[in-house]
């Protein structure tokens, strides 16, 4: 075989791979359709191809969704709804449509905007009630013109990232010499759909309202939202929320008031092992702060740290699995988990509650609370507790605890000041130790101690 003859059978390999992957792709593109078309019936959602305009090389099609009946989609948001409830939203929501739009190689690389869903119309009843309202018709037309809309990035036909078109929509209710507006903006919403991370950089709202009697501007903020979702089942799990502000203000002729958050973390955790689960909620907040006119309170770091330890997995599952599937009129079943939960036994922790500090004033009065931290830990013992036959009481003897408190002697005595009967009554049970408060209460065989000593003869 000669050179020349190797390089026409290469360059005809590469010719014939170029030609047959975009007719192979184009194959995976229509199966993954029709299973999507399959899957979404099943949820009475109908997928109709509106367009074709497909070139060899590029997939470039539109299709209309509608949701034919909402009720999957709510109950499954919603297992507790009421029927009433249930009915508006159908009348509101069934017969909503989406126009998703397909732009993508023929070829299996990541594709980015690959696809686009917006919201294409809402039904006759929701139409109709909208056409009658000023902010009504403002909303059907930013339907109109795809103001709502969500772009996917795709990955091997699977969606990789989503993110939600930058939204700024105002509506105006103005009538006359009287001003009303209400503003929404949204900007750079990302999910990675593979990491299950959300980023929102910032969502605002902002309603004015104007007229001779009173001028009213009210502003919503959340900045920099970060959330991650790890879940490997219903009782390993994991999140971690990040949120860097939240503001609200209110400015009106008479009063103002402004309430912020600084740095919210929130973490939640499920975690299971050799039947036993534990639950974990922690939230930590840099700063709080709340003023109204003359009065104000800040919040200086706030710590809660919350645990649920060893509860019978099996148990926990069926109860889960009873509210997911919406089965809780079954109550004999519901209250015979419960009370093999109970029964069981499991440890609750607070470790801690804290807060650095609390300054403010209220009716020109200033108030400066030190710092405080308390620790809770409580076991609830194997039991024959029932919830049909016995009074909460019956585990009183069934139950040990430990309460730690820590703080200032500044904070007794402004709780002397505010309320002496409480203050005498937490220096009877406290002790000073390098110049902290410390209240150690032990509950345990159905005695309650204080620093050793009983607290009740």
């Amino acid at each position: 075989m000669t050179n020349l003859t190797k390089v026409l059978i290469g360059a005809g390999i590469v010719g014939a791979g170029i030609i047959a992957t975009p007719i192979i792709y184009n194959n995976q593109i229509n199966k993954f359709i029709a299973q999507e078309k399959t899957d979404l019936q099943a949820q009475n959602i109908e997928l109709k191809e509106n367009k074709n305009s497909d070139t060899f090389f590029k997939a470039k099609r539109e299709y209309i969704v509608t949701i034919k009946d909402v009720t999957p989609i709510i109950q499954e948001l919603y297992p507790q709804i009421d029927f009433d409830t249930l009915k508006d939203l159908k009348e509101a929501f069934d017969n909503t449509r989406f126009l998703v739009t397909l732009n993508l190689l023929k070829f299996p690389v990541y594709h980015k905007d690959a696809i686009k869903i917006d919201l294409y119309s809402l039904n006759e009843n929701s139409t109709k009630e909208l056409s009658n309202d000023k902010t009504g018709k403002q909303l059907l037309e930013a339907i109109k013109n795809r103001a709502f809309q969500a772009i996917l990035d795709i990955n091997n036909l699977e969606i990789s990232k989503a993110r939600l078109k930058d939204i700024d929509l105002t509506l105006d209710n103005s009538i006359n010499n009287r001003l009303e507006k209400f503003n929404i903006k949204i900007k750079n919403s990302i999910l990675d759909v593979e990491n299950n991370d959300l980023k929102i950089s910032k969502i605002a709202t902002t309603y004015t309202k104007k007229s001779e009697y009173s001028n009213e501007t009210m502003n919503f903020n959340i900045n920099d939202i970060n959330e991650k979702i790890k879940q490997q089942d219903l009782l390993n799990y994991s999140s971690i929320l990040k949120v860097s502000s939240v503001n609200f203000d209110r400015k009106s002729k008479y009063s103002n008031a402004n309430f912020s958050i600084k740095d919210l973390l929130t973490t939640n955790t499920t975690k299971t092992i050799a039947n036993k689960t534990s639950i974990n909620n922690k939230i930590d907040i840099k700063s709080i702060k709340f003023n109204a006119d003359n009065n104000y309170i800040n919040i200086d770091k706030f710590v809660y740290n919350f645990n649920l330890l060893s509860l019978d997995s099996p148990t926990l599952k069926q109860i889960i699995d009873m509210v997911n599937s919406n089965n809780l009129n079954d109550t004999q079943k519901l209250t015979q988990n419960f009370n093999q939960l109970i029964q069981k036994g499991f440890k609750v922790s607070i470790s801690p509650l804290s807060i650095n500090g609390i300054k403010g004033m209220i009716n020109n009065k200033n108030f400066d609370i030190k710092p405080i931290e308390l620790n809770l830990d409580a076991t609830l013992l194997p039991n024959n507790y029932t919830l049909e036959s016995n009074n909460p009481a019956f585990l009183s003897n069934e139950i040990n605890a430990k309460l730690k408190v820590q703080t200032s002697p500044d904070n007794i005595d402004l709780l002397n000041k505010i309320n002496p009967q409480v203050g005498m009554m937490i220096n009877l049970i406290s002790k000073k130790v390098n110049n902290k408060i410390l209240i150690n209460i032990e509950y345990q065989n159905g005695k309650l101690t204080s620093n050793g000593k009983p607290l009740i003869q």
